[in-house]
C-alpha cells in the first residue's frame, strides 16, 4: 500500500502528519485490499475563516473513495475527513459483502 501525504508550503505540524500516517496504517491492517491512500492538505487563498482543506483519496482494488472537508484549521479538517472516511469504508465493506441485487447467467446452446 502506498501512503502519500502532501502539505502546503507554509507547512502542517509534524505531529499531524505522523497521526495521519499511523491512522492510515491502522486502516490498512484492518482492510488488506487497499492499494493506496493520498492525503492532501491545502489552504484556500480566497476563502474567509474556513480556508483549510483536507482531501483524502482512498483507492482499493477496483474502487475508490474521495473525501473533501474544509475547516478553520488543519486538525479539524483532518478529523472531519477521517470520520467520514471510516463511515464510508464501513458502507463500502457492507455493500461489497452483500450479494448482488440481480443475478444473471449465460446459457450456451
Amino acid at each position: 500500500m502506498n501512503i502519500e501525504i502532501n502539505t502546503p508550503p507554509e507547512g502542517v505540524k509534524k505531529w499531524l502528519t505522523d497521526y495521519v500516517k499511523n491512522k492510515l496504517v491502522e486502516i490498512h491492517h484492518s482492510y488488506k485490499n487497499i492499494s493506496g491512500i493520498h492525503v492532501s492538505f491545502k489552504k484556500h487563498p480566497f476563502a474567509g475563516n474556513i480556508n483549510k482543506i483536507c482531501e483524502i483519496e482512498f483507492v482499493a482494488y477496483g474502487d475508490s473513495l474521495f473525501i473533501y472537508k474544509e475547516a478553520d484549521n488543519y486538525e479539524n479538517a483532518l478529523r472531519y475527513a477521517m470520520n467520514e472516511l471510516s463511515g464510508r469504508i464501513n458502507e463500502w465493506l457492507k455493500a461489497r459483502n452483500e450479494p448482488p441485487d440481480e443475478t444473471t447467467s449465460t446459457v450456451y446452446v
